[in-house]
């Protein structure tokens, strides 16, 4: 009798700990998809502002490689 009570004293706590164990989980993949949206809005506010820095950089890279970038001051300044 005594080993019955003790088994299925264990049983319990095990679904208990399965019960425990899955609320845990589920919490967790709710956070990191929440984590994920957040980078992503993140990711996609940076590239909007990359994308100007981007064309600023190429055309003072053109102008560098240009012979005459002294007599372009005003453009080099302008893109840098």
């Amino acid at each position: 009798m005594v080993f019955l009570a003790v088994t299925l004293g264990f049983i319990a706590e095990n679904i208990r700990e399965n019960v425990s164990d899955h609320r845990k989980e589920m919490e967790l993949i709710r956070s990191l998809v929440k984590d994920l949206r957040d980078d992503g809005a993140i990711i996609i506010d940076q590239l909007k502002v990359s994308k100007p820095r981007l064309l600023y950089s190429d055309s003072l890279i053109n102008l560098v490689h240009e012979d005459s970038v002294v007599s372009k001051k005003a453009d080099f300044i302008f893109w840098s």
